[in-house]
């Protein structure tokens, strides 16, 4: 008979603990990898070289002998002072302190980046709805466009806007931002409406909206307004529609608007030779 109390030793287990290497050779920690943009050089550090060495000593400055050279240079310092002009005036809108100057090709690449977000966010919201038959379907793209002067280069502004709502219309906002069209079923979407700019220069915050629908029906539109202004088969000149006067009567007189005296540019004068300069050479055209 089987004793049932017996119970085998139990079995010693074939796993071994590792070992720590913590008293053992130092271990190499790993960088970690930052997120943050490589700083970009100073597109300006040579106009600010040229200025502060004329600044420094105005009598001993020599301007190079080469005359393209010369060109060249003061191009460059115009370039930099146009560039410190809009980040003053962005510090005037957002009241905080100037961004750094940015060069006309960061520029550029930052306003054709915008373009393309507005083009492709509006063409997005072009979705077939029953009334885009009348052109009457709205949309309505919300972006961010951190730096004015950026924003203001996409409706052909040479600085940040001067407003914070504008009305274009779309032949006007096409011109700046490319022909937008959709497609739905078997109908081409366009713009048929005056498209609403909104922007907030603290923020950095825009809008665009207005209406849009089938390109026939903004075909029709287009062809019924010529039609009503044809009177006798040819064009009313608007200005001979508004009132006329007779040889007898007089003009009226128009009053000044009473306003703010303007201030003296200090600098008016380096501005004029500066452009003057840029004219003559055919520099910056």
């Amino acid at each position: 008979m089987s004793d049932l109390s017996y119970s085998p030793e139990p079995v010693a287990s074939s796993s071994r603990k590792r070992k720590s290497t913590g008293s053992g050779a130092t271990q190499t920690t790993k960088k970690p990898r930052g997120r943050g943009k490589k700083s970009q050089p100073d597109p300006y550090a040579t106009a600010k070289g040229y200025m502060e060495a004329v600044l420094a000593d105005p009598e001993s400055f020599r301007l190079p002998d080469d005359e393209q050279e010369a060109k060249e240079m003061f191009a460059m310092i115009a370039q930099y002072a146009k560039s410190l002009e809009g980040s003053v005036a962005v510090a005037g809108q957002t009241g905080r302190d100037a961004p750094p100057p940015k060069a006309p090709a960061q520029i550029e690449a930052e306003v054709a980046r915008i373009k393309t977000l507005i083009y492709r966010g509006i063409k997005k919201l072009m979705t077939w709805k029953p009334n885009c038959k009348y052109g009457r379907a709205r949309y309505a793209f919300d972006g961010v466009c951190p730096d004015p002067r950026v924003f203001g280069a996409v409706f052909g502004l040479n600085g940040p806007p001067t407003w914070r709502a504008k009305k274009y219309t779309y032949a006007d906002f096409e011109t700046h931002v490319g022909g937008v069209e959709g497609r739905a079923r078997y109908s081409q979407l366009v713009l048929t409406s005056d498209v609403n700019v909104r922007y907030n220069p603290e923020t950095g915050e825009f809008k665009v909206s207005g209406s849009y629908g089938d390109s026939q029906w903004r075909y029709t539109q287009q062809q019924s307004m010529r039609t009503s202004v044809n009177v006798g088969g040819g064009l009313v000149d608007q200005d001979d529609s508004d009132g006329k006067f007779s040889s007898t009567d007089s003009a009226p007189t128009t009053k000044k608007p009473r306003g703010r005296k303007v201030k003296v540019d200090p600098y008016a004068i380096a501005k004029k030779h500066i452009i003057g300069g840029f004219k003559r050479s055919g520099i910056g055209a």
